[in-house]
Protein backbone atom coordinates (compact mmCIF):
# COMPACT_ATOMS: atom_id res chain seq x y z
CA UNK A 1 0.00 0.00 0.00
CA UNK A 2 1.20 3.56 -0.74
CA UNK A 3 -2.12 5.46 0.41
CA UNK A 4 -4.96 4.91 2.92
CA UNK A 5 -7.60 3.13 3.38
CA UNK A 6 -5.76 0.19 3.63
CA UNK A 7 -9.18 -1.38 5.46
CA UNK A 8 -12.43 0.58 5.30
CA UNK A 9 -15.03 -0.77 7.77
CA UNK A 10 -15.34 -4.07 6.98
CA UNK A 11 -13.64 -4.34 3.58
CA UNK A 12 -9.83 -4.67 2.69
CA UNK A 13 -8.64 -2.14 0.24
CA UNK A 14 -7.71 -2.99 -3.23
CA UNK A 15 -6.83 0.18 -5.16
CA UNK A 16 -10.17 0.39 -6.73
CA UNK A 17 -12.73 2.91 -6.31
CA UNK A 18 -16.62 3.33 -7.07
CA UNK A 19 -16.78 5.09 -10.06
CA UNK A 20 -19.56 6.83 -12.29
CA UNK A 21 -20.28 5.63 -16.20
CA UNK A 22 -22.93 6.85 -18.03
CA UNK A 23 -24.59 4.35 -20.73
CA UNK A 24 -27.22 5.00 -22.94
CA UNK A 25 -30.36 2.66 -22.67
CA UNK A 26 -33.23 1.96 -25.15
CA UNK A 27 -31.33 0.03 -28.02
CA UNK A 28 -32.06 -3.12 -29.19
CA UNK A 29 -28.63 -4.63 -28.58
CA UNK A 30 -26.84 -5.79 -25.16
CA UNK A 31 -25.28 -2.77 -23.76
CA UNK A 32 -21.12 -2.95 -24.74
CA UNK A 33 -19.86 0.49 -23.25
CA UNK A 34 -19.93 3.24 -20.61
CA UNK A 35 -18.56 6.35 -20.74
CA UNK A 36 -16.98 7.27 -17.25
CA UNK A 37 -17.66 10.66 -15.56
CA UNK A 38 -15.49 12.58 -13.43
CA UNK A 39 -12.44 10.11 -14.50
CA UNK A 40 -10.09 12.74 -13.25
CA UNK A 41 -11.50 12.85 -9.74
CA UNK A 42 -9.98 10.58 -7.13
CA UNK A 43 -12.32 8.94 -4.50
CA UNK A 44 -14.89 6.65 -4.40
CA UNK A 45 -18.59 7.69 -5.72
CA UNK A 46 -20.79 6.42 -3.80
CA UNK A 47 -18.29 7.01 -1.05
CA UNK A 48 -17.33 3.99 1.14
CA UNK A 49 -18.36 2.20 3.18
CA UNK A 50 -22.06 3.94 3.19
CA UNK A 51 -22.38 6.35 0.41
CA UNK A 52 -25.52 5.17 -2.05
CA UNK A 53 -26.45 6.91 -5.37
CA UNK A 54 -27.93 10.00 -2.90
CA UNK A 55 -24.10 10.92 -3.62
CA UNK A 56 -25.16 11.91 -7.22
CA UNK A 57 -27.97 13.62 -8.69
CA UNK A 58 -28.85 14.29 -13.20
CA UNK A 59 -29.73 17.72 -14.16
CA UNK A 60 -33.16 17.99 -15.64
CA UNK A 61 -32.22 18.24 -19.03
CA UNK A 62 -29.51 15.07 -18.54
CA UNK A 63 -26.92 17.03 -19.36
CA UNK A 64 -24.83 17.23 -16.06
CA UNK A 65 -24.17 15.43 -12.82
CA UNK A 66 -23.52 16.58 -9.59
CA UNK A 67 -21.76 14.27 -7.75
CA UNK A 68 -20.88 14.34 -3.64
CA UNK A 69 -17.09 13.54 -3.59
CA UNK A 70 -13.95 13.13 -0.79
CA UNK A 71 -10.67 13.12 -2.76
CA UNK A 72 -8.49 10.28 -1.99
CA UNK A 73 -4.96 10.38 -0.95
CA UNK A 74 -2.70 10.27 2.46
CA UNK A 75 -5.66 12.26 4.55
CA UNK A 76 -8.61 10.90 3.40
CA UNK A 77 -8.96 8.62 6.86
CA UNK A 78 -9.23 11.86 8.70
CA UNK A 79 -10.87 14.41 6.14
CA UNK A 80 -14.41 14.91 5.98
CA UNK A 81 -13.97 17.39 3.00
CA UNK A 82 -16.63 16.19 0.66
CA UNK A 83 -16.84 18.79 -2.24
CA UNK A 84 -19.88 18.21 -4.75
CA UNK A 85 -18.37 18.25 -8.01
CA UNK A 86 -20.63 19.45 -11.77
CA UNK A 87 -19.37 16.78 -14.71
CA UNK A 88 -20.78 16.75 -18.21
CA UNK A 89 -23.05 13.66 -19.21
CA UNK A 90 -20.96 12.54 -21.55
CA UNK A 91 -17.51 12.79 -20.30
CA UNK A 92 -16.32 15.89 -21.84
CA UNK A 93 -14.13 18.88 -19.99
CA UNK A 94 -12.91 18.88 -16.94
CA UNK A 95 -15.12 18.37 -13.48
CA UNK A 96 -16.00 21.58 -11.56
CA UNK A 97 -15.86 22.15 -7.90
CA UNK A 98 -19.00 23.98 -7.10
CA UNK A 99 -18.45 23.96 -3.41
CA UNK A 100 -14.44 24.43 -2.82
CA UNK A 101 -14.70 27.10 -0.43
CA UNK A 102 -16.43 24.99 2.58
CA UNK A 103 -13.69 22.79 3.66
CA UNK A 104 -16.56 20.65 5.85
CA UNK A 105 -18.79 18.56 4.31
CA UNK A 106 -20.74 18.84 1.18
CA UNK A 107 -23.41 16.12 0.44
CA UNK A 108 -26.93 14.84 -1.22
CA UNK A 109 -26.86 17.43 -4.48
CA UNK A 110 -30.34 17.92 -6.51
CA UNK A 111 -31.65 19.90 -8.77
CA UNK A 112 -34.52 22.42 -8.90
CA UNK A 113 -36.90 21.24 -11.76
CA UNK A 114 -35.35 24.38 -13.79
CA UNK A 115 -31.98 23.13 -13.47
CA UNK A 116 -31.41 26.74 -11.79
CA UNK A 117 -30.76 25.82 -8.59
CA UNK A 118 -28.99 23.26 -6.85
CA UNK A 119 -29.99 22.33 -3.57
CA UNK A 120 -27.44 20.15 -0.78
CA UNK A 121 -26.61 19.45 2.74
CA UNK A 122 -23.30 21.77 4.26
CA UNK A 123 -21.74 21.09 8.15
CA UNK A 124 -19.41 24.12 8.86
CA UNK A 125 -16.68 22.43 10.46
CA UNK A 126 -13.69 20.57 8.69
CA UNK A 127 -12.68 17.03 10.62
CA UNK A 128 -15.96 17.39 12.52
CA UNK A 129 -18.21 14.14 11.40
CA UNK A 130 -20.90 14.97 13.73
CA UNK A 131 -21.08 18.32 12.94
CA UNK A 132 -24.77 19.40 11.74
CA UNK A 133 -25.93 19.07 7.92
CA UNK A 134 -27.85 22.45 6.95
CA UNK A 135 -30.21 22.72 4.10
CA UNK A 136 -28.58 24.85 1.51
CA UNK A 137 -29.37 26.03 -1.78
CA UNK A 138 -26.79 27.78 -4.76
CA UNK A 139 -27.92 29.50 -7.73
CA UNK A 140 -26.37 27.99 -10.42
CA UNK A 141 -25.52 30.69 -12.32
CA UNK A 142 -23.53 33.16 -10.09
CA UNK A 143 -22.86 30.35 -7.33
CA UNK A 144 -24.13 32.26 -4.17
CA UNK A 145 -25.45 30.36 -1.60
CA UNK A 146 -27.76 30.63 1.17
CA UNK A 147 -28.58 28.41 4.54
CA UNK A 148 -32.64 27.96 3.65
CA UNK A 149 -33.41 27.66 7.78
CA UNK A 150 -30.27 28.46 9.90
CA UNK A 151 -31.99 29.05 13.47
CA UNK A 152 -33.53 25.11 12.88
CA UNK A 153 -30.46 23.26 15.08
CA UNK A 154 -31.73 19.40 13.78
CA UNK A 155 -29.01 17.42 11.40
CA UNK A 156 -31.17 17.28 7.79
CA UNK A 157 -30.92 13.84 6.47
CA UNK A 158 -32.08 14.16 2.92
CA UNK A 159 -33.83 16.48 0.13
CA UNK A 160 -37.04 15.87 -1.35
CA UNK A 161 -38.60 18.28 -3.44
CA UNK A 162 -42.15 18.85 -3.48
CA UNK A 163 -43.36 19.34 -6.87
CA UNK A 164 -43.68 22.78 -6.75
CA UNK A 165 -40.36 23.43 -5.83
CA UNK A 166 -41.38 25.49 -2.49
CA UNK A 167 -41.05 22.46 0.02
CA UNK A 168 -38.22 20.59 1.36
CA UNK A 169 -39.64 17.46 2.96
CA UNK A 170 -36.52 15.43 5.06
CA UNK A 171 -36.09 13.59 7.97
CA UNK A 172 -33.91 14.24 11.24
CA UNK A 173 -33.44 13.26 14.64
CA UNK A 174 -35.41 15.15 17.53
CA UNK A 175 -35.25 14.58 21.02
CA UNK A 176 -35.28 10.69 21.07
CA UNK A 177 -37.90 10.35 17.37
CA UNK A 178 -36.54 10.21 13.81
CA UNK A 179 -39.57 12.52 12.20
CA UNK A 180 -40.26 13.64 8.84
CA UNK A 181 -40.04 16.96 8.57
CA UNK A 182 -41.66 20.28 6.14
CA UNK A 183 -39.48 22.81 5.15
CA UNK A 184 -40.35 26.37 3.76
CA UNK A 185 -37.71 26.88 0.61
CA UNK A 186 -38.35 30.96 1.03
CA UNK A 187 -38.73 31.14 4.24
CA UNK A 188 -37.10 28.49 6.23
CA UNK A 189 -40.23 27.42 8.30
CA UNK A 190 -40.17 24.00 9.90
CA UNK A 191 -43.24 21.88 10.50
CA UNK A 192 -43.37 18.56 12.20
CA UNK A 193 -45.30 16.39 9.57
CA UNK A 194 -44.91 12.93 11.06
CA UNK A 195 -43.83 12.10 14.62
CA UNK A 196 -43.65 9.46 16.81
CA UNK A 197 -40.81 6.34 16.14
CA UNK A 198 -38.98 6.80 13.14
CA UNK A 199 -39.52 7.45 9.40
CA UNK A 200 -36.52 5.14 7.79
CA UNK A 201 -38.18 5.97 4.36
CA UNK A 202 -40.57 7.73 2.39
CA UNK A 203 -42.15 9.46 -0.92
CA UNK A 204 -44.18 12.39 -2.13
CA UNK A 205 -46.03 12.46 -5.36
CA UNK A 206 -48.73 15.57 -5.63
CA UNK A 207 -50.50 15.60 -2.13
CA UNK A 208 -49.98 11.40 -1.44
CA UNK A 209 -47.36 10.64 1.49
CA UNK A 210 -46.41 6.82 1.87
CA UNK A 211 -43.78 6.29 4.63
CA UNK A 212 -42.39 3.01 6.31
CA UNK A 213 -41.40 3.93 10.10
CA UNK A 214 -40.48 1.71 12.99
CA UNK A 215 -40.48 1.60 16.98
CA UNK A 216 -38.84 0.05 19.65
CA UNK A 217 -41.81 -2.20 19.24
CA UNK A 218 -41.83 -3.40 15.74
CA UNK A 219 -39.76 -2.93 12.78
CA UNK A 220 -40.75 -1.13 9.78
CA UNK A 221 -44.08 -0.91 8.77
CA UNK A 222 -46.26 1.24 5.54
CA UNK A 223 -48.06 4.14 6.39
CA UNK A 224 -50.03 6.56 4.26
CA UNK A 225 -51.27 10.25 4.80
CA UNK A 226 -50.00 12.82 6.99
CA UNK A 227 -50.02 16.09 3.97
CA UNK A 228 -53.31 18.36 3.73
CA UNK A 229 -54.81 17.01 7.04
CA UNK A 230 -54.98 13.70 5.71
CA UNK A 231 -55.18 10.82 8.83
CA UNK A 232 -52.33 8.37 9.32
CA UNK A 233 -52.85 5.27 8.29
CA UNK A 234 -51.17 1.91 8.63
CA UNK A 235 -51.22 0.12 5.31
CA UNK A 236 -48.82 -3.18 6.59
CA UNK A 237 -48.95 -4.84 9.42
CA UNK A 238 -46.20 -4.40 12.69
CA UNK A 239 -44.23 -6.86 14.21
CA UNK A 240 -46.78 -7.85 16.66
CA UNK A 241 -49.13 -8.60 13.52
CA UNK A 242 -46.49 -10.70 11.90
CA UNK A 243 -45.76 -12.82 14.20
CA UNK A 244 -48.05 -15.06 16.54
CA UNK A 245 -47.88 -16.02 20.00
CA UNK A 246 -44.72 -13.09 20.74
CA UNK A 247 -45.17 -10.44 23.18
CA UNK A 248 -43.43 -7.21 22.60
CA UNK A 249 -42.52 -4.92 25.60
CA UNK A 250 -44.16 -1.50 26.29
CA UNK A 251 -41.75 1.59 26.48
CA UNK A 252 -41.77 5.09 28.29
CA UNK A 253 -39.53 8.04 27.43
CA UNK A 254 -38.59 9.88 30.85
CA UNK A 255 -36.63 12.98 31.36
CA UNK A 256 -34.55 13.89 34.49
CA UNK A 257 -31.84 16.50 35.41
CA UNK A 258 -28.42 15.59 34.20
CA UNK A 259 -24.67 17.42 34.03
CA UNK A 260 -24.64 21.06 34.48
CA UNK A 261 -29.03 21.07 35.30
CA UNK A 262 -29.68 20.35 32.37
CA UNK A 263 -32.62 18.30 31.20
CA UNK A 264 -31.68 14.77 29.40
CA UNK A 265 -33.84 12.27 28.10
CA UNK A 266 -33.55 8.55 28.18
CA UNK A 267 -35.98 5.56 27.63
CA UNK A 268 -37.11 2.40 29.66
CA UNK A 269 -38.27 -0.85 27.97
CA UNK A 270 -40.58 -2.85 30.80
CA UNK A 271 -39.83 -6.33 30.84
CA UNK A 272 -42.26 -8.71 28.10
CA UNK A 273 -44.00 -10.25 31.61
CA UNK A 274 -44.05 -6.98 33.61
CA UNK A 275 -46.57 -6.41 36.96
CA UNK A 276 -46.34 -3.04 38.50
CA UNK A 277 -45.17 -3.44 42.15
CA UNK A 278 -42.73 -6.61 41.19
CA UNK A 279 -39.11 -5.58 41.20
CA UNK A 280 -37.23 -6.38 37.50
CA UNK A 281 -33.27 -6.71 37.15
CA UNK A 282 -32.04 -3.98 34.73
CA UNK A 283 -30.09 -4.33 31.81
CA UNK A 284 -27.90 -0.94 31.28
CA UNK A 285 -27.16 -0.16 27.34
CA UNK A 286 -25.43 2.52 27.01
CA UNK A 287 -24.95 3.97 22.79
CA UNK A 288 -21.21 4.42 21.32
CA UNK A 289 -20.46 7.05 18.58
CA UNK A 290 -20.43 8.80 20.94
CA UNK A 291 -22.32 11.15 19.14
CA UNK A 292 -25.58 8.57 18.42
CA UNK A 293 -28.89 8.24 20.02
CA UNK A 294 -30.66 5.53 21.78
CA UNK A 295 -33.47 6.40 20.28
CA UNK A 296 -37.58 5.14 19.42
CA UNK A 297 -36.49 2.64 16.87
CA UNK A 298 -36.17 -1.05 15.91
CA UNK A 299 -32.84 -2.08 15.03
CA UNK A 300 -31.31 -5.63 14.00
CA UNK A 301 -28.21 -4.47 16.00
CA UNK A 302 -28.74 -3.27 19.19
CA UNK A 303 -32.45 -4.13 19.94
CA UNK A 304 -33.33 -3.46 23.57
CA UNK A 305 -36.84 -6.04 22.93
CA UNK A 306 -33.84 -9.20 23.19
CA UNK A 307 -33.20 -8.31 26.77
CA UNK A 308 -37.26 -7.41 27.42
CA UNK A 309 -38.02 -10.78 26.11
CA UNK A 310 -35.80 -11.77 29.05
CA UNK A 311 -37.41 -10.54 31.72
CA UNK A 312 -35.19 -7.50 32.13
CA UNK A 313 -35.95 -3.94 32.11
CA UNK A 314 -34.15 -1.76 30.18
CA UNK A 315 -32.83 1.59 30.19
CA UNK A 316 -31.19 3.84 27.76
CA UNK A 317 -30.13 7.29 28.51
CA UNK A 318 -29.15 10.10 25.31
CA UNK A 319 -26.16 11.32 27.41
CA UNK A 320 -24.76 14.72 27.00
CA UNK A 321 -22.77 14.50 23.45
CA UNK A 322 -26.20 12.55 21.60
CA UNK A 323 -27.64 13.97 18.69
CA UNK A 324 -31.28 14.92 18.30
CA UNK A 325 -31.04 17.34 20.76
CA UNK A 326 -29.54 20.61 19.13
CA UNK A 327 -25.81 20.88 18.06
CA UNK A 328 -24.30 22.29 21.26
CA UNK A 329 -26.03 18.81 23.25
CA UNK A 330 -23.83 17.34 20.41
CA UNK A 331 -20.86 19.08 20.90
CA UNK A 332 -20.61 18.84 24.55
CA UNK A 333 -18.97 15.52 24.66
CA UNK A 334 -16.10 17.01 23.40
CA UNK A 335 -12.70 16.56 24.90
CA UNK A 336 -15.03 15.38 27.81
CA UNK A 337 -15.73 11.69 27.51
CA UNK A 338 -15.60 10.93 31.08
CA UNK A 339 -17.35 14.13 32.55
CA UNK A 340 -20.37 15.31 31.47
CA UNK A 341 -21.81 11.60 29.89
CA UNK A 342 -20.76 9.89 32.67
CA UNK A 343 -22.58 12.42 35.05
CA UNK A 344 -25.65 11.71 32.89
CA UNK A 345 -25.42 7.86 33.04
CA UNK A 346 -25.13 7.63 36.90
CA UNK A 347 -27.67 10.45 37.38
CA UNK A 348 -30.19 8.73 34.66
CA UNK A 349 -30.23 5.33 36.07
CA UNK A 350 -30.99 6.89 39.59
CA UNK A 351 -33.49 8.69 38.19
CA UNK A 352 -34.92 5.41 36.22
CA UNK A 353 -34.64 3.37 39.43
CA UNK A 354 -36.44 5.81 41.50
CA UNK A 355 -39.36 6.54 39.10
CA UNK A 356 -40.30 2.27 37.65
CA UNK A 357 -39.14 0.93 41.14
CA UNK A 358 -36.95 -1.74 39.41
CA UNK A 359 -34.18 -3.75 41.58
CA UNK A 360 -30.67 -2.68 41.98
CA UNK A 361 -27.97 -4.50 42.62
CA UNK A 362 -28.87 -7.29 39.65
CA UNK A 363 -28.19 -5.73 36.46
CA UNK A 364 -26.62 -6.48 33.32
CA UNK A 365 -24.58 -3.95 31.55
Amino acid sequence: YDTAFVRHWDTWADGRNNRVFVAPLGGKGKLTAATPVGAELSGDIPSKPFGDLSDLAWSPDGRQLAMSLRQGGHGEPWSTNFDIWLVNADGSGAARNLTAANQAWDAGPVFSADGHTLYYRAMKRPGFEADRFALMAMDLASGTTREIAPRWDRSADGITLSADGKTIYTTAQDVGAHPLFAVDVDSGGVTRLVGDGTVSSFDVVGDALVFSRNTMRSGDQLFTGGLGGVPVQAISPDAAGQTRGVTFADYEQFNFKGANGDTVYGYVVKPYNYVEGRKYPVAFLIHGGPQGSFGDGWSYRWNPQTYAGQGYAVVMIDFHGSTGYGQAFTDAITGDWGGKPLVDLQKGWDAALAKYEFRDGDRAC
